[in-house]
């Protein structure tokens, strides 16, 4: 485990149950041992290989153990330890904390009206307390061409037949337009 900036417990506990799913996991293991692919089959968000790595830096703290049973294939079973254990209050306090704290802003947002109130005014907003678009925006200017045409002459060269025979005879030859950059 990396080194704490703090020198504090509170850092070093959350170093290890930080994280998206280590705390999640435990949860999965407070009924008992788990196989891998049960957790996996339980939380299926999270990848096999960060299943893996959170799954061994919690036995490497000591909060999961693994027991791996001699079958073919062979099956690995996590549960937690008795620190683990110690952790089951917490993760139910953290749980019931939170299912408050969700309850209390879906009746009162931070304002003092209610969610559904706020978003019932913004969905009803009028049109016209939306930012105006700038009106006066300056037209495109035409791209230029890489040899200067003017923009109504045709580009030559993919053009066969009758199209190239009118082609022809609106664009001068090329040895014309290099005299004429040439002069300038």
């Amino acid at each position: 485990m990396k080194n704490t900036v703090s020198g504090c417990s509170i850092e070093d506990a959350m170093r290890l149950l930080g994280g998206r799913w280590r705390t999640l996991l435990i949860y999965y293991l407070i009924d008992g041992p788990r196989r891998f692919s049960d957790l996996r089959r339980d939380n299926p968000a999270i990848s096999h290989r960060m299943l893996a790595l959170d799954l061994r830096e919690l036995e490497a703290a000591g909060v999961v153990s693994r027991t791996v049973h001699a079958t073919v294939p062979p099956q690995v079973e996590y549960d937690l330890t008795s620190e683990g254990r110690k952790l089951v209050p917490l993760i139910n306090a953290l749980g019931d904390w939170w299912e408050q704290l969700a309850k209390s802003r879906q009746a009162t947002g931070p304002e003092g009206c209610s969610l559904r109130e706020r978003l019932y005014e913004r969905v009803t907003r009028p049109v016209s307390s939306a930012p105006q678009l700038v009106k006066h925006m300056q037209p495109a200017r035409p791209a230029r061409r890489r040899d200067d045409r003017p923009p109504s002459q045709p580009a030559t060269g993919a053009v066969s037949g009758t199209t190239a025979r009118a082609a022809s005879a609106h664009n001068p030859p090329a040895a014309e337009w290099s005299d004429r950059l040439s002069a300038k």
